[in-house]
């Protein structure tokens, strides 16, 4: 499917592949500037997903709950291509000067979201709850990994988005990049 947009997005009339014939593919799938938006893909690390980021996408946007992990497959991203690639990352968050509130707020949410515990979650998905600094910390180190754009879901029922908009953003914005 990227090569279809890809090519309809450059003006391209006929795309003809394995799976797909599109006779008009600019009347098909207009983009709104040359070339089309940017193609991201969401998804984890393994070699698959590696390889088509690295092939194929402009921005990487894993869940990753490592941030070891996601300078590993950064890692190998960056070796298979001298592309441009957007390093992301999507993580849940839990704001509160409670530490033991902001945990139980964001196991509730998990628990209503995904039918699954915290523990569970955190085991898959990047998520933290904790103090301010706490949660700076922990994305810092995805920052220091390689992550350049931070997508950040408020994990709570009882959301706190004043924490984030008001505390953890600035600070995250003064972190050095490398």
């Amino acid at each position: 499917m990227v090569d279809v947009w890809r090519q309809a997005w450059a003006g391209h009339g006929e795309f003809s592949g394995r799976f797909w014939h599109v006779d008009d593919l600019a009347g098909a799938l207009p983009a709104v500037r040359h070339g089309g938006p940017p193609l991201w893909l969401a998804g984890g690390d393994t070699p698959r997903v590696v390889a088509r980021v690295a092939e194929s996408y402009d921005g990487w946007l894993p869940y990753l709950p490592d941030a070891d992990a996601y300078a590993l497959a950064w890692e190998r991203t960056r070796e298979r291509t001298a592309r441009e690639i957007t390093p992301a990352l999507y993580a849940t968050l839990n704001i509160s000067d409670d530490r033991s509130r902001a945990r139980e707020e964001l196991d509730a949410y998990a628990r209503a979201y995904y039918r699954q515990p915290l523990d569970v979650m955190s085991s898959i998905q990047a998520c933290r709850s904790g103090s301010v600094n706490e949660c700076l910390h922990w994305l810092g180190r995805y920052v220091d990994a390689g992550a350049r754009h931070l997508i950040l879901r408020i994990g709570s029922l009882d959301a706190h988005p004043d924490m984030v908009a008001e505390r953890l953003l600035p600070a995250l914005r003064s972190l050095p990049v490398k």
